[in-house]
């Protein structure tokens, strides 16, 4: 058992042996029983009880891995059992709210980036790109009839023409009313 690979690869071999005889056996049934033997004696002794060795070696392998089967097939058994008796629920839900929480976290940090990275947007890109006047505030414009106002939370600006106000929305992003 110590020289496994090699070994599993005599066991293969000796175990096709073994079905080339049994197939053998199984043609010569209905024969007398000196053709069956024959077939037995054809292998010289010496082979004969390496192929014993070999298969008990097999049945070995095979019952080892039948264990380990077992014991697999038990753990599965008793995780089942702890998940109806909600033994493994309660961890889960706790990695659950753990996650729930960070999802949370993390979806107010965008929130937070975005409304800041909005503000940047509206503060540092409104241009009229028309070369027409406005102001800061509504109330530093002397406002006329034709005058448009960003109504964007109290953003005051003040366009003079309406080609102006297109040209706001577009770079401000945000709904621009007229007053």
């Amino acid at each position: 058992m110590t020289k496994l690979p090699q070994d599993v690869y005599e066991v293969v071999r000796c175990q096709q042996q073994i079905k080339d005889m049994l197939t053998m056996l199984v043609q010569s049934k209905g024969a007398p029983n000196q053709e069956s033997e024959t077939v037995y004696l054809a292998l010289p002794v010496e082979k004969w009880e390496e192929l014993v060795e070999l298969q008990k070696e097999l049945s070995n392998i095979t019952l080892a891995s039948r264990t380990q089967e077992q014991y697999t097939n038990a753990a599965f058994q008793q995780i089942e059992e702890g998940v109806k008796e909600g033994g493994v629920k309660k961890e889960e839900q706790s990695n659950d709210s753990e996650e729930k929480k960070q999802e949370e976290d993390d979806i107010k940090k965008k929130g937070t980036i975005e409304k800041e990275k909005q503000e940047r947007i509206h503060l540092c890109e409104w241009e009229c790109q028309k070369g027409h006047e406005y102001a800061l505030d509504a109330n530093e414009a002397r406002l006329d009839r034709n005058d448009f106002v960003c109504r964007y939370e109290g953003c005051g600006k003040v366009c003079k023409s309406k080609a102006g106000l297109t040209n706001h929305q577009k770079a401000c992003k945000y709904r621009v009313a007229e007053e």
